[in-house]
């Protein structure tokens, strides 16, 4: 099989969407609600997409999905919703090839170097979330973790760490958040596959506070 049969395999996708809609995540919410929304609209592939939702999010996220795409609900205690307006979802179109690349190369350079074989946990294991078998239950090819939450799964993940605001200003953070985050950030570079910066800023954060190199 050459490089370019394996790109136009089939490709299955987990999207970890856990988050509430309620305004508390900013701007993450809306750009995690982008990312579905534009890949339920893409017509030039044939990859499947599991959105991975809190408890009682199923209906809102049901919304934004396309025929490419599945929505599944991971039991969580419910929170109060509120409604999501779909003023900015689209801002991402752009990258949304690009995102499908990725995952596409990772997914392909993992099972080539492991011959299929279940992923074993990093150093970083230790600090992450254990998975519940929610991901891999759903026999996603790659996890996708678009916001700074992440857990050790079984096969290549790829993870979005938006932004280190925690290191620029920990002043706003209670003594508490500032330790989780300083050692969830490094454990999950660690542990992921691939990590995507959104910009040239936070790249270099990643590798000044994770010692993480980025391509």
């Amino acid at each position: 099989m050459t490089f370019g049969d394996e790109l136009n395999s089939r490709l299955r996708v987990a999207i970890n969407a856990q988050l509430g809609d309620d305004g508390a995540a900013g701007g993450v919410e809306q750009a995690v609600a982008g990312l579905i929304y534009g890949l339920g609209r893409l017509t030039d592939g044939d990859e499947e997409y599991v959105v991975v939702c809190a408890h009682g999010n199923h209906a809102r996220l049901e919304r934004l999905a396309g025929p490419n795409t599945r929505v599944i609900e991971r039991p969580l205690p419910a929170v109060d919703r509120t409604a999501l307006t779909l003023s900015s979802v689209t801002a991402l179109q752009p990258i949304l090839p690009l995102a499908r690349f990725v995952w596409r190369n990772t997914a392909m350079r993992y099972r080539a170097r492991n011959g299929g074989r279940s992923r074993s946990a990093s150093h970083g294991h230790e600090t992450l979330a254990s998975s519940t078998g929610t991901f891999g239950g759903v026999g996603a090819d790659v996890v996708h973790f678009p916001y700074q939450y992440m857990e050790h799964v079984e096969v290549p993940s790829i993870y979005t760490p938006w932004d280190f605001q925690h290191e620029h200003h920990p002043e706003f953070f209670s003594s508490e958040l500032l330790t989780r985050r300083r050692s969830l950030y490094p454990a999950a570079c660690r542990e992921s596959s691939a990590i995507v910066a959104g910009t040239l800023g936070v790249r270099e954060d990643i590798c000044k506070f994770t010692g993480q190199p980025i391509e």
